[in-house]
């Protein structure tokens, strides 16, 4: 089966530390296609930049690092377990996909009790990328309060 990322976030603006993170997670990960679900409006980032600026700059970044693997960036209203199903199966159908996300967004992700988290967490297989300067500490304690089934899709 073919296999593909999920990277989901504001990306205001996307940088080369977001770029670092997909060849990260492909380095570990070998996959033929990222798709990049760019939020189109994030209640806790109001003043996010438009999101056709914000595509804009992801393809000048991509254009320029030609990656060897296939982009694609679609929008995703905000990132919810009823929003990830209904993506998945509207652009990733028919592959096997694992989800990018970043060490500080793991912790700040599993810490946030709105969200429905662990309906979330169960529906994938995460690829997280610890940044430099963030405490692992932090990361190996939210982990640690996941239910084991939850905790192994975690992949660091």
């Amino acid at each position: 089966m073919k296999k593909a990322v999920l990277y989901t976030g504001t990306f205001d603006p996307f940088h080369l530390g977001h770029y670092w993170q997909l060849e990260r997670t492909y380095r570990a990960y070998p996959f033929e296609k990222a798709v990049i679900a760019l939020i189109s409006s994030n209640p806790k980032k109001p003043n996010a930049a438009s999101w056709k600026h914000r595509k804009k700059l992801i393809e000048l970044m991509i254009d320029e690092k030609q990656p060897p693997f296939e982009v694609e960036i679609r929008p995703i209203a905000y990132v919810q377990p009823v929003s990830i199903k209904k993506f998945i199966k509207q652009y990733l159908e028919g592959y096997d996909v694992i989800r990018t996300v970043a060490s500080d967004v793991v912790v700040e992700f599993i810490g946030d009790k709105e969200y429905g988290f662990l309906d979330a967490l169960n529906m994938l297989d995460y690829a997280v990328v610890v940044r430099p300067l963030v405490d692992q500490n932090k990361l190996n304690k939210a982990l640690s309060t996941l239910p084991p089934e939850i905790a192994r899709n975690f992949n660091y």
